[in-house]
């Protein structure tokens, strides 16, 4: 008897404590756009508009880096040379914090890549992949 009152108080202290409590379940169909994610920590790609020149194009980028477009060097997915202007967007994974969120893996053939500089060029015109015959970067 003397240790069924303590017992009687302890689950009456327990119970009377015990809150309704609402538990929020996010939706499970719902996918994460990974980009859109990573561009609220890691600042959006440098861009530049360039118009093609006759002669050779130069373009010297905020990331210290020299773009050598010759004339008639790039070339739409037809095949047909591009002129005009053209949009150059550089993303430059050799900050410590693309490093970590948004560099392409540095293993080839199982053996891991060592480099002290890494980018990504795109090329584009009116919305549409251009590609390079000729292009020199001087870094």
């Amino acid at each position: 008897m003397k240790y069924i009152l303590p017992r009687l108080l302890i689950v009456v202290l327990f119970v009377s404590c015990y809150k309704d409590q609402s538990i929020f379940i996010p939706d499970q169909t719902y996918t994460i756009n990974n980009d859109l994610f990573l561009s609220r920590f890691i600042a959006a790609p440098t861009s530049y508009l360039v118009n093609l020149q006759l002669g050779k194009t130069i373009v010297h980028t905020s990331e210290n880096m020299i773009v050598e477009i010759p004339y008639e060097g790039l070339i739409d997915q037809q095949g047909e040379v591009v002129e005009g202007e053209i949009k150059i967007e550089i993303k430059n994974f050799s900050d410590k914090t693309y490093n970590l969120l948004r560099s392409p893996r540095l293993v080839y053939e199982n053996q891991l890549i060592f480099c002290k500089k890494m980018f990504y060029i795109s090329l584009s015109q009116n919305g549409q992949t251009i590609f390079a015959k000729n292009l020199f970067l001087y870094i």
